[in-house]
C-alpha cells in the first residue's frame, strides 16, 4: 500500500512539473475579446471603418432610411465604457449614400463616400472635428458616370483616396491627393492599365520604410478578373510597373512590418510583399478571412466571420480564438498602442465592436543557472519591458540550452547529465510547458535548433564521435524523422543552425579554431557543401535569421564579439565595439533591431546590447539581474 500511495504521489509531481504555466515569464493568456453592441436603426446598418483618437472609438458607415436609402454615419464611443457619446448623420441625398473610408488623427475625423445626389455615385470627402461637428465637404462628380472613392490612408500633411471612375464605358483607376487643413486638391492621377479594361483601386497603404504609396485594386479583362498592384511616389507618379495575379478583390489595407515587409488580402488569402512590393507568397490559412491582416509586434491579427486568427510572420497560425458573436461586412483593424478594434455586422442586423488585448511579442532568454536548472525570462517588444522574474523549467543541463520560436511555439532542446538530448516546447499564447520527451541519441555539447518558415523543425547535434548529425521535427504530425542523418565533415563544438532562402546554413568550429560554413538544401535534404570563413573562433558560434538575412556571432580570440552577415552572400567580418566575453554571444532579431547578448568576463553576469540595423548604431551594454554558467540563448517570433 505504502509504494501505492508514494508512485501515486511521485506520478502527481510528474504530471505538475511538466504541464506547468509561464506565469511569470511569457505573455500567458489568448487574446482576451470584449465587445458591444450598437443599433443605429431597426434596419440593416453596415460599419465601413473604425479608428481610434484619444480616449474614443469613431465607427463610420451607413445606416438604413428606407428601402433604396441609406445615409452616411459616425458613431463616437468612449473607450473606458463604450457608452455612446455622439452621433453624428448626413443623408445628401435619397441614394444609397455610403461611407467606404475614414482616418482619425490629433487633426481631424476624415471620411471619404459618395452619394447620389446627382443621380450617379458623386466623390464625397468630409472633414468633422473631435465632436464631430462638419468642418470641410467636398465633393466631384464625373460626367461619364459613378466616380467612387473606395480607400483612404493619411501621413503628416496629407490624404490620399483611391478608387475608381467611369471613361465612356471603362472602369478607370483614380488617386487623389489633398491638404489635410482644408481637403484642398494637391494632385490627381488619372489612368489605365489596359484599353477595354474595369480597373479600380480597392486598398492604399504608405510603407514606412520606403514612404511609397502601395495601390491595390481590380483589373477585369476580357471577363478575367485579376488583382494588381503597384507602387507610386507621394507626388503620384509610377515607383514600380504594375504586377498581377488570379483575383477580383483585395479587402480592407495593407499592414507592414517594421522592415517594410507588406500583408493584405486577396480573396481571402494572405499576400505577403517584400518592402519592393514583390510578393513573397499568397498562402491560404484555412480561414475565409474577411478583413485585412494587421500586424502589431510580432503577430498578424486577422478575422474570419467566426474567428480571431493569429499568425506569425511566416503566417503559421499561433492561435484561433472564436468571436463571441460572428459577424460579415467586418471594418478594417485598427491598434491604438494597447489594443486592436473592429467591428462587424451580426445576423442580428447589429453592429458589433470587438476590442482585443493583443499578444505580447517578445524576445525569450533562456539560460542554464549555477544549479544547471533551466531559466527563462522574456522581454515584451510592446513596451520593451522585462518579464518581473526569471521563470525556471523542470530538469537540469550541464551546457546551454538550445531554444527557436516557430507558429507560437518556443521550442528547447538540451543536453542531459548523461549526454541524452531532451525536446521540449513552451505555448506562447497560453504559457503551458509540455514536458520533455528523450530523442535518441546523445552528444557531447549543446544541440543546435532551427525552423524552417511553414514550421519543420532541424535538430542538429555533434555526435560522441565528432560528426555532426540531425533529424527533422515535423509540428502538424507532432513526430520526428526515423533516424539521425550524417552531415559530412566534423567539429569540436556544438554546431549553429538556421533557416533562409529555403537552405539549412550550418556553421561550425573546425579542430583547427576555424569557421567552416555549409548548406543543405531544406526541400530534398540536399547537402551543398562546406566553404571556410576567414577567422577563428575559440568557442561554438551563433547563428539566427530574419526575412532570410543571416547573422552570425563568435567570440575572438581576443574575447571580443565579431559579428558577419549574409544576404545572399557574405558581408566582412565587423567588431563589436565594445565588450568581451568567454564564451559564444547570443543574436537575435526583430524589426530592425539586432539583440546580442553575452556571458560576463566574470562568467556569470549577463550582458545585453542592441544594434539599430538601419543607422548602424550600437547601444550601451546593460546587465541584468541573474546569472549563467554557459553563453545565454534567444528566442525570437520569426
Amino acid at each position: 500500500m505504502q509504494h501505492r500511495v508514494l508512485i501515486t504521489l511521485l506520478l502527481l509531481l510528474f504530471i505538475i512539473a511538466n504541464v506547468s504555466s509561464a506565469s511569470n515569464g511569457l505573455d500567458t493568456s489568448l487574446p482576451k475579446i470584449s465587445w458591444f453592441p450598437y443599433d443605429p436603426t431597426p434596419g440593416i446598418d453596415t460599419p465601413y471603418c473604425i479608428e481610434v483618437w484619444g480616449d474614443y472609438i469613431y465607427v463610420g458607415g451607413n445606416y438604413w432610411i428606407s428601402s433604396g436609402d441609406t445615409g452616411f454615419i459616425v458613431a463616437k464611443f468612449s473607450k473606458s465604457t463604450h457608452a455612446l457619446v455622439k452621433e453624428w448623420k448626413y443623408n445628401p441625398s435619397s441614394g444609397k449614400d455610403t461611407i467606404t473610408g475614414c482616418i482619425a488623427d490629433n487633426t481631424g475625423v476624415y471620411l471619404a463616400g459618395y452619394d447620389f445626389s446627382l443621380g450617379k455615385a458623386v466623390w464625397r470627402i468630409i472633414k468633422l472635428d473631435a465632436d464631430l461637428n462638419k468642418l470641410y465637404d467636398d465633393n466631384e462628380s464625373n460626367i461619364y458616370g459613378d466616380i467612387k472613392p473606395l480607400t483612404m490612408v493619411a501621413d503628416e500633411n496629407y490624404i490620399y483616396i483611391g478608387g475608381y471612375y467611369i471613361s465612356w464605358i471603362d472602369y478607370n483607376f483614380i488617386i487623389e491627393k489633398r491638404f489635410k487643413n482644408n481637403l484642398a486638391i494637391v494632385g490627381t492621377s488619372k489612368y489605365y492599365l489596359k484599353d477595354y479594361t474595369d480597373e479600380g483601386i480597392e486598398v492604399l497603404g504608405i510603407n514606412p520604410m520606403t514612404n511609397t504609396l502601395w495601390v491595390m485594386g481590380w483589373s477585369i479583362y476580357n471577363n478575367q478578373p485579376n488583382v494588381v498592384w503597384q507602387a507610386f511616389y507621394k507626388n503620384l507618379s509610377f515607383a514600380t510597373s504594375p504586377e498581377y495575379t488570379s483575383g477580383s478583390t483585395v479587402q480592407g489595407r495593407i499592414s507592414f512590418d517594421e522592415t517594410g515587409r507588406g500583408y493584405a488580402v486577396i480573396n481571402g488569402k494572405i499576400a505577403t510583399f517584400d518592402k519592393d512590393f514583390n510578393m513573397i507568397s499568397l498562402k491560404d490559412i484555412g480561414e475565409t478571412l474577411i478583413t485585412h491582416p494587421l500586424y502589431v509586434k510580432g503577430y498578424l491579427y486577422a478575422v474570419s466571420s467566426y474567428n480571431l486568427v493569429v499568425m506569425d510572420r511566416n503566417l503559421n497560425i499561433v492561435t484561433k480564438t472564436p468571436l463571441p458573436v460572428s459577424i460579415q461586412n467586418a471594418t478594417n483593424l485598427f491598434f491604438d498602442g494597447v489594443n486592436i478594434y473592429f467591428a462587424g455586422v451580426s445576423s442580428a442586423g447589429q453592429w458589433i465592436i470587438y476590442i482585443v488585448d493583443v499578444l505580447k511579442g517578445e524576445l525569450s532568454l533562456i539560460v542554464r543557472g549555477g544549479n544547471n536548472g533551466i531559466y527563462y525570462r522574456a522581454l515584451s517588444y510592446l513596451d520593451n519591458k522585462w518579464s518581473a522574474n526569471w521563470s525556471k523549467l523542470p530538469g537540469t543541463t550541464p551546457t546551454s540550452p538550445a531554444a527557436v520560436e516557430s507558429a507560437g511555439r518556443i521550442y528547447i532542446a538540451v543536453r542531459g547529465g548523461d549526454n541524452s538530448i531532451y525536446f521540449s516546447y513552451i505555448n506562447c499564447s497560453t504559457g503551458a510547458f509540455s514536458g520533455w520527451i528523450k530523442i535518441g541519441g546523445s552528444t557531447p555539447s549543446s544541440p543546435a535548433l532551427a525552423a524552417s518558415p511553414d514550421g519543420m523543425l532541424f535538430l542538429v547535434v555533434r555526435g560522441m564521435d565528432n560528426h555532426i548529425y540531425y533529424r527533422v521535427y515535423y509540428p502538424s504530425s507532432n513526430s520526428w524523422s526515423n533516424n539521425w542523418k550524417n552531415i559530412p565533415g566534423s567539429t569540436v563544438d556544438a554546431p549553429a543552425v538556421a533557416v533562409a532562402r529555403g537552405i539549412l546554413h550550418v556553421v561550425v568550429r573546425g579542430s583547427d579554431g576555424k569557421i567552416w560554413y555549409g548548406q543543405m538544401q531544406v526541400s530534398g535534404e540536399i547537402w551543398l557543401g562546406w566553404t571556410s570563413l576567414p577567422g577563428s573562433t575559440p568557442s561554438a558560434p551563433y547563428l539566427t535569421s530574419y526575412n532570410d538575412v543571416m547573422y552570425l556571432g563568435v567570440r575572438g580570440s581576443d574575447n571580443r564579439i565579431y559579428l558577419r552577415t549574409w544576404d545572399g552572400a557574405w558581408y566582412s567580418w565587423e567588431a563589436v565595439p565594445t565588450g568581451t566575453t568567454p564564451a559564444r554571444p547570443a543574436l537575435a532579431v526583430y524589426g530592425n533591431t539586432l539583440y546580442i547578448f553575452v556571458q560576463g568576463s566574470d562568467g556569470r553576469s549577463i550582458y545585453y546590447m542592441t544594434k539599430d540595423l538601419i543607422n548602424k548604431k550600437y547601444s550601451s551594454w546593460i546587465i541584468l539581474p541573474g546569472s549563467t554558467y554557459s553563453a545565454p540563448t534567444l528566442a525570437s517570433p520569426p
